[in-house]
């Protein structure tokens, strides 16, 4: 996919239809339109226009997703801040039962010498939910310390 075709997905997409993002956007439908068409030559949709149109789409996940796929990165959607002493104590907790999951669950797949795609899928999915644990952490820790 291109960022044409993003851009054209996410205004076909909008609830509102491309003609109630546009009266958003203060253009007209056919312009827009015509604007988002990723075989256009003759109308280009600016940087300023896109970034309007994902805001009011209610979309810029999807364009943090996009640019992550093209450098095989993944995006983590942060939860609210913690409250208190004890929810950053929570987080962490929290990280570190992730982290004793993804052991016993590698001890118990390697026990015969080999693991199996089974088994190495859920490792990797306990390897992710200590990765976003450990971010959600480090973004609390980042909060508190500022």
């Amino acid at each position: 996919m291109t960022i044409k075709h993003l851009a054209y997905r996410i205004g076909h997409d909008f609830s509102g239809s491309v003609a109630g993002l546009a009266s958003l956007m203060n253009k007209g439908d056919v312009v827009l339109r015509s604007k988002l068409n990723p075989n256009s030559e003759s109308h280009h949709l600016n940087i300023e226009e896109f970034e309007m149109m994902v805001d009011f789409a209610n979309r810029n996940l999807d364009v943090a997703e996009y640019f992550a796929s093209k450098v095989n990165a993944v995006v983590v959607v942060m939860p609210a801040a913690p409250e208190g002493d004890m929810a950053l104590l929570d987080l962490f907790m929290g990280a570190m039962k992730e982290l004793g999951e993804v052991s016993a669950e590698f001890q118990k797949s390697y026990a015969d010498g080999n693991i199996t795609s089974k088994e190495f899928a859920r490792i990797s999915e306990e390897i992710d939910d200590v990765l976003e644990k450990l971010l959600e952490f480090k973004a609390a820790v980042k909060r508190v310390s500022q």
